[in-house]
């Protein structure tokens, strides 16, 4: 009986995860982006060969701010196996995630759920319309990588019969969840907290000490991860207003990991108004009610000893992302969720399975068909969702709302509408833009000015009026650039519009202080194809034939049979032979 109970129990593990591969299929086919990071981690990555000098490179070097290495190990493994084709790429990032799923099934029983209950909870984990922003989108391969090894830590730490021996197999886990994305520092924490129901009492002093492996490796990742930031420009911190914003987002994830609605690639800035307001206030109250009813149906100690360290482990995984480091251009995202999600759906299961669950069958039987349906209609969420997920331009679409969206999407909507040729629609988001229809209070106020202005300075560019663009841009930059998470990126961008726009007036002072403030910017980038690119445009102007010949040569190096640096190496080249070079 036993045996084919192990048997049936293993078919429904490979429904699950055969279920979870036909779910996000259709995404498997999506391309890369070149754009949003899938560029700094991919399409424009110059160290993705397998080389002893770019494995160093990642141990020494962030990515987008974050201290990734074994993300980009991953990669690296991509490139060398598939080259180009990043329809690999996907399938690597949904293998991580089914890793991910069957480690919480197997937690969920390690915990004493049944198999019925533990797959449908891990089912809810897995077709989660939240899990296609990790799943489909390159960029987030560090999310999945991360929990994989995340819960596997969990695993062995939990199924360890002796909680006072060191773990070595866990501590290997966290480092390596830990490589994959800073997000795992909750991890020491969790050890605790399983301890603590375990053992059924707060720690003794003396048995402090077994964590400190932990938290040391914890401590290592959070300053590198500090240093990899230090240069990001928040937006101006409030602690009032941010003690908020954590309270909301911890009402917001609660509320949209149970039920996701409106679901987006990216969501507005927290802004607390009475709307808001009443919200959280209806969810922490209907959170103290809840916790009174399960005080007095379970009793004090099952609240003190499995219900109190679920919840804390819960706060604990989300309290990197709930407002406590500064975002910048976001408050709270999906992808965001899914270490947590696991937390908060063991909670559940444990509220599932109290005593008068148990002893009600008719309530059984509904509750069940309940869930069932509930499930089935988290995967309908995930197959209408993941569709917008196709390239970054759908995204946006997807994300921007008649009523406020985050400036990011407006903003980077209407420079891509601009950049197709759609004048029309990106001449009324850079409208929208100056309207402050998604402003949010306290902000600069003249950032969304400069941001209309790039726009329409890119749909003149665009037509080729020159003149009028090349105005527009001198009269928004520098005085009105503002100081935003990714004002960096627009600097670039104005910068190198201003550029081109100069030397097609052959106005070559102009052009030549465009680019000397343009390779300020680059000092602080990873030196690539457009900073030798347009270093050697500026010693070009310069008249240093030699460095700019050899410059034009390493960006072709760097990205060969490009047009404008192979026809710029041989003007060069003509005026080192006609012997005028200096």
């Amino acid at each position: 009986m036993r045996k084919r109970a192990s048997y049936l129990e293993f078919l429904a593990v490979v429904v699950l995860l055969v279920g979870t591969v036909a779910l996000f299929r259709p995404g498997m086919s999506f391309p890369a982006w070149n754009t949003w990071d899938d560029d700094l981690h991919i399409t424009a990555n110059s160290h993705l060969a397998f080389s002893g000098e770019n494995l160093w490179y990642w141990v020494t070097h962030p990515v987008v701010r974050h201290y990734i290495p074994l993300t980009m190990y991953s990669y690296m493994a991509d490139y060398a196996v598939w080259g180009r084709d990043f329809a690999g790429f996907h399938w690597q990032s949904l293998c991580w995630h089914l890793a991910a799923v069957l480690l919480v099934y197997r937690c969920f029983r390690l915990a004493g759920i049944g198999a019925w209950w533990a797959w449908l909870a891990a089912a809810c984990f897995a077709w989660h319309p939240q899990r296609v922003e990790s799943v489909v989108w390159l960029s987030e391969r560090k999310d999945v990588l991360c929990a994989a090894f995340y819960l596997l830590a969990v695993y062995c730490y939990w199924r360890q019969s002796a909680p006072e021996k060191f773990n070595w197999l866990a501590w290997g886990c966290l480092v390596l969840a830990l490589g994959c994305k800073p997000m795992a520092v909750s991890l020491p924490a969790v050890f605790m907290l399983l301890d603590y129901s375990r053992q059924r009492r707060w720690w003794k002093p003396a048995e402090l000490t077994r964590y400190l492996p932990y938290w040391l490796v914890v401590a290592a990742v959070m300053l590198l991860t500090w240093y990899s930031q230090v240069a990001v420009e928040p937006r101006p911190f409030h602690p009032g207003h941010q003690a908020l914003v954590i309270l909301h987002n911890f009402a917001w994830y609660t509320t949209h990991i149970l039920w996701p609605g409106d679901v987006r690639g990216i969501y507005p800035l927290v802004m607390i108004d009475g709307a808001t307001g009443w919200k959280m206030a209806a969810f922490y109250g209907l959170l103290a009610g809840w916790g009174a009813w399960v005080w007095r149906a379970c009793g004090r100690d099952r609240w003190q000893y499995e219900w109190l360290p679920l919840l804390l482990a819960y706060a604990a995984a989300l309290a990197p992302t709930l407002g406590i480091f500064h975002l910048g251009i976001i408050d709270y995202a999906d992808r965001y969720a899914y270490l947590p999600s696991f937390f908060l759906l063991l909670l559940l299961l444990r509220f599932l399975v109290i005593p008068p669950a148990r002893r009600h069958v008719v309530w059984r039987l509904l509750l069940t068909f309940g869930v069932m349906v509930y499930v089935g209609g988290l995967a309908w969420q995930t197959v209408r969702y993941l569709p917008a997920w196709r390239d970054y331009q759908t995204m946006l679409r997807n994300a921007l709302r008649p009523e406020r969206s985050n400036e990011i999407v407006v903003v980077e909507l209407g420079l891509a509408e601009a950049r197709g040729g759609h004048v029309p629609e990106a001449l009324a988001l850079a409208s929208r833009l100056e309207s402050g229809i998604d402003a949010v209070p306290g902000d600069d106020v003249s950032a969304p000015a400069f941001y209309a202005g790039v726009i329409a300075a890119m749909v003149g560019y665009g037509q080729g009026r020159t003149a009028a663009a090349a105005d527009l841009l001198r009269r928004i930059y520098p005085a009105m650039a503002p100081r935003r998470y990714y004002a960096e990126s627009f600097e670039v961008l104005v910068l190198t519009m201003t550029v081109d726009l100069t030397m097609r007036q052959q106005r070559f002072g102009e052009a030549q202080n465009a680019i000397t403030r343009l390779l300020r910017v680059y000092e602080k980038l990873d030196k690539d194809y457009f900073y030798y690119y347009y270093r050697g445009l500026g010693y070009g102007l310069a008249g240093k034939d030699r460095l700019a010949a050899a410059d034009f040569q390493e960006a072709l190096r760097r990205k060969p049979n490009d047009v404008p640096a192979a026809f710029n190496l041989r003007h060069v080249l003509e005026r080192m032979n006609s012997g005028v070079a200096r």
